[in-house]
């Protein structure tokens, strides 16, 4: 292997991180296997042993490897909550408007329900009138909203798309404040039948209609928003 030279964009730690974290991403095999140690790293690119150090730091960064009690480091399988915590911190240091965050929701969750019309079981039809049963139940505002976007994940999930499901769980932790904002005694009802609608819809299989419930649904729960937080 050729010795890694510096350039002035890059750190020579940060050219050997790349290059570690294409071998890790290229072959899942190593999921949960050591990597070599810092001195055989060092010689096969040809560097010191604290350019190796600081490029292993820079995975544990990038959460791809992770240092075990007498183990070296050992590759791990990526954590959504990295992207989860990265995205928190995104709209609130960017002053992320609810209305964009709202934008963002309405085009995954759409695409959600469409899959969702054809992908649904009996059983998911099932879950999802548990998940709208409990919402009926006489909450505090906080469980509330976790059970509105227990709903809406619901239906992420049953669309079988992971990365929609790790985007959806991503913008969680910023929507909950919002729908806790939107909620009252009768926007909540309102909801359930919003939500019981939908699930008439996907149980029928019928892909226009439950868009078009999702959409306005969706619609109104900003506009809900909006209006209780003139």
């Amino acid at each position: 292997m050729q010795p890694y030279m510096l350039n002035d964009k890059k750190a020579l730690y940060e050219t050997i991180a790349d290059r570690l974290e294409e071998m890790i991403l290229n072959d899942r095999s190593r999921i949960e296997q050591k990597l070599p140690s810092e001195q055989r790293l060092a010689e096969s690119f040809s560097v010191s042993r604290p350019v190796i150090r600081e490029a292993l730091k820079l995975l544990k960064e990038r959460g791809l490897i992770e240092s075990r009690q007498g183990v070296a480091s050992v590759v791990v399988e990526y954590s959504p909550e990295r992207l989860f915590k990265s995205l928190s911190r995104f709209t609130q240091t960017q002053n992320t408007k609810p209305e964009q965050i709202h934008q963002v929701r309405t085009a995954l969750e759409l695409l959600a329900v469409r899959i969702a019309a054809e992908n649904v079981t009996e059983q998911d039809v099932q879950n999802l009138k548990t998940c709208n049963q409990k919402l009926q139940q006489n909450l505090c505002k906080s469980l509330q909203a976790e059970l509105d976007i227990a709903f809406h994940r619901t239906i992420v999930k049953i669309s079988n798309n992971p990365l929609l499901d790790v985007i959806f769980e991503s913008l969680t932790a910023i929507m909950k404040p919002i729908i806790e904002k939107s909620t009252t005694q009768d926007t909540l009802a309102d909801g359930v039948v919003w939500h019981e609608k939908i699930i008439h819809a996907l149980a029928d299989k019928n892909q226009e209609q439950a868009l078009t419930l999702m959409q306005q649904h969706l619609l109104l729960s900003i506009r809900n928003f909006e209006y209780l937080n003139e």
